[in-house]
């Protein structure tokens, strides 16, 4: 695949353009009709940033327009596989902040390359910043909010919505403080994240003010503590706990939103679901 976009490369493009337009995406990012990849693995070949652009006739397809070599360091946004000529991508960000999965197929190869939408599935939507200041917390263990009260609709509220969900079950949580509520998944269904289930088959738990500790795949914590909903375990960042997350309590309709949102996610993330918060209002 290399020769043939270094090849396509070479008759399109500039190099002018690709010095003045480096890709610094963490996630794959689609803008004015552009998709940026910052680095796909192409085995035997190495890693690379691409640049795209799209068209729609009867169907999406992505014109392949620039190609170079990944910047050192850049986060691993899809690879490409050679015999089925697919290229996945695992996030792709929208402008509206949504973020989704995708799957590419290779339909032209001459005069341009030439991809075709195949399949994509929304992985979730990125996070309003939250209102306020961070709520104080404790450095060691027990890990706690200090100073925060639930609101007591807003609490009620979020235990309806977090034990609707699909296979979710109240239990006394497993390892937290006393009067802490666990999210336990029953034997109906799988568990893909073992390492990152607090115990037993708990995902998350709540504690009695409201707020929740929660496992997260570790760039959507990040996301969670940069938009300030969230601050990271004491534990999190060893291989097993690196997106271990206090979730703060919600003290409004429109927090628990985004509370319930990653709450979602650490669902997803454990047990390899694809469900959306919308769905469980």
């Amino acid at each position: 695949m290399y020769s043939h976009l270094r090849r396509i490369v070479s008759l399109t493009f500039v190099l002018v353009f690709c010095i003045s337009h480096p890709i610094q995406a963490q996630r794959s990012l689609i803008e004015s009709d552009i998709l940026m990849v910052p680095r796909i693995n192409v085995a035997g070949s190495g890693a690379f940033e691409l640049l795209f652009r799209i068209e729609l006739n009867d169907e999406y397809q992505f014109v392949l327009e620039q190609i170079f070599d990944a910047a050192q360091g850049a986060s691993v946004s899809g690879s490409y596989d050679s015999i089925s000529q697919t290229l996945e991508l695992d996030q792709i960000e929208l402008e509206s902040g949504e973020v989704y999965a995708a799957t590419l197929g290779l339909v032209s190869q001459s005069p341009e390359i030439v991809f075709n939408l195949k399949e994509v599935e929304l992985v979730y939507r990125t996070l309003p910043a939250r209102p306020g200041i961070r709520p104080l917390t404790t450095s060691g263990i027990p890990h706690t909010q200090i100073g925060v009260e639930p609101v007591e609709a807003v609490n009620s509220e979020l235990f309806r919505r977090v034990y609707s969900l699909p296979e979710v079950e109240q239990q006394v949580a497993v390892s937290s403080l006393p009067g802490s509520w666990g999210l336990w998944l029953s034997d109906n269904i799988n568990v893909v994240q073992p390492d990152a289930v607090i115990g037993g088959r708990e995902f998350a738990h709540i504690h009695p003010d409201g707020s929740l500790h929660a496992a997260l795949e570790f760039e959507r914590a990040n996301d969670a503590v940069h938009a300030q909903w969230a601050v990271m375990h004491p534990w999190a960042g060893d291989s097993l706990w690196e997106g271990f997350v206090l979730l703060y309590t919600p003290q409004s309709t429109e927090e628990l939103d985004s509370i319930f949102q990653l709450i979602v996610d650490s669902y997803n993330f454990v047990t390899g679901q694809n469900i959306q918060a919308a769905d469980y209002p």
